[in-house]
């Protein structure tokens, strides 16, 4: 089946290292149509960190990290529909893909910095908070 994307999508196939072969640095959005329940979503991390917006599933620990609407979209697990919507609306605007970029980057300054993070596992192992 003649999709029409092939100017605008790459299949790479299986990468071990997408971060070092330059995924993110060529990405303008990033996808991660998960059906199962991620615990955290490192990639989207990653990408938030690269102020890419993301297009995730509503499951697990992913809408702890995209905020719907203001860093990225959330889908239903499994409704391809909404997926490709999502894509559309973030292809088709960039400045809302600009904006859900920044958001995502100043989350993760404020949520995800290795000072805050190993902060919480001191306060979770001990039970004393350490601010």
């Amino acid at each position: 089946m003649e999709l029409g994307i092939e100017a605008a999508v790459t299949f790479t196939g299986l990468l071990n290292n997408p971060t070092g072969a330059g995924v993110f640095d060529a990405s303008d959005i990033y996808c991660q149509p998960s059906v199962w329940q991620e615990a955290s979503g490192l990639g989207v991390l990653e990408a938030m960190s690269l102020k890419l917006p993301v297009v995730a599933s509503n499951t697990g620990g992913l809408p702890e990290n995209v905020q719907d609407g203001r860093s990225g979209i959330l889908v239903p697990v499994g409704d391809s529909e909404a997926i490709c919507a999502a894509l559309e609306k973030l292809l088709g605007d960039p400045g809302l893909r600009r904006r859900m970029g920044e958001a995502g980057y100043h989350l993760i300054l404020k949520e995800h910095r290795i000072e805050e993070v190993a902060r919480k596992y001191v306060e979770v192992f001990t039970g004393r908070s350490c601010m």
